[in-house]
């Protein structure tokens, strides 16, 4: 799954891809600068539309679908979020942050 970003005219777009081509929910989807860090969790904590449609959270989603299988523990590190642009997501942890994903 990615979340990425392209020049579209004198804004921003944003779109969430995965490899089965869901319909997933977010805001913003354009902006005229690029997103604060904040913005960005914001996106990524409040997407919708996958697993079925019901679930809210790119991360917390993953971790919480499959939860009744998983040791808690190991399911910190299932989902990473890596970033080449927000430098501050990385060694950022689940436990640290308190949220349902890792960078």
């Amino acid at each position: 799954m990615e979340a990425a970003a392209r020049r579209w005219g004198n804004r921003i777009a944003y779109r969430i891809v995965d490899q089965y081509a869901t319909r997933f929910g977010f805001k913003p989807k354009t902006a005229k600068q690029p997103l604060s860090i904040g913005e960005l969790i914001a996106l990524i904590d409040g997407a919708t539309g996958h697993l079925g449609g019901d679930a809210k959270g790119l991360t917390s989603a993953y971790q919480n679908y499959n939860a009744p299988w998983g040791d808690p523990e190991g399911l910190v590190d299932l989902v990473i979020v890596t970033s080449d642009f927000y430098p501050e997501l990385q060694g950022t942890t689940a436990r640290k942050r308190g949220s349902g994903w890792r960078a």
